[in-house]
């Protein structure tokens, strides 16, 4: 993923809307992000994967339907991401739009509008269909963009003491390696359970059978070959 421009509004320290460029702070190959503690460089960040995967990672330490209105603004009654980006040759746009609202008596931020475009062309406008088309693309869950990707302020540890099983299929779809992981485990999974089954099946009419030897075969072609005889006579 390569940023192209980032727009954000009534998120966290933004009131006012921001344009940020990528373009132009990519002209000589590298940028930092430089600030005073809650400046607001880490919400940038924040505005980004909220804008691919509709969540900000420290959402979780809240309630579930009060999550999101922790990161509007003070001063604001809506809130606004909208990020275009490329992915190989493709150009990417997705919108989020979400509003003060209540449920049940309960004020919370709710989802306004979401909106994503490929080339220009909108290809999803509900949010589990954006949810999936960029998951799909993108290969990487939210966690494992967060833990690769982006690595959120505190973050980095849980990315170190990832055990096996959980680093294991983090490495896989980062570097497209499923074929040798979890693929070919089930792979040779189904292969071996259709032998065990056909073993079964076999193991069935041997039982069928009853007790039975070489003697007994051969025993039995030549009394075949002998009542063959008989029926030509």
């Amino acid at each position: 993923m390569k940023p192209i421009k980032l727009e954000l509004e009534g998120l966290q320290s933004y009131k006012e809307r921001q344009i940020i460029d990528f373009k132009e702070l990519c002209k000589n190959g590298l940028f930092g992000i430089f600030g005073e503690t809650g400046s607001g460089k880490s919400t940038i960040l924040d505005a980004i994967i909220l804008a691919l995967y509709g969540d900000i990672p420290k959402a979780s330490e809240f309630e579930k339907g009060k999550k999101m209105l922790h990161f509007l603004n003070n001063s604001s009654k809506h809130l606004e991401v909208d990020y275009t980006f490329s992915l190989g040759s493709d150009i990417y746009r997705v919108v989020r739009k979400y509003a003060l609202g209540k449920s049940k008596g309960v004020e919370e931020l709710k989802t306004k509008e979401v909106v994503l475009k490929k080339n220009g062309e909108l290809i999803a406008d509900q949010v589990k269909k954006v949810d999936g088309i960029i998951a799909e693309e993108f290969g990487l869950s939210a966690d494992e963009f967060m833990r690769t990707v982006v690595l959120p302020q505190g973050k980095f540890s849980e990315f170190v003491k990832l055990k096996n099983k959980d680093k294991r299929i983090m490495l896989e779809n980062i570097f497209g390696l499923e074929k040798y992981g979890e693929k070919l485990k089930k792979k040779i999974k189904d292969e071996r359970d259709y032998w065990v089954q056909k073993e079964s099946e076999y193991n069935e009419k041997i039982d069928e059978l009853g007790e039975i030897s070489e003697d007994t075969v051969e025993n039995l072609k030549m009394k075949k070959i002998f009542l063959e005889s008989k029926i030509k006579e």
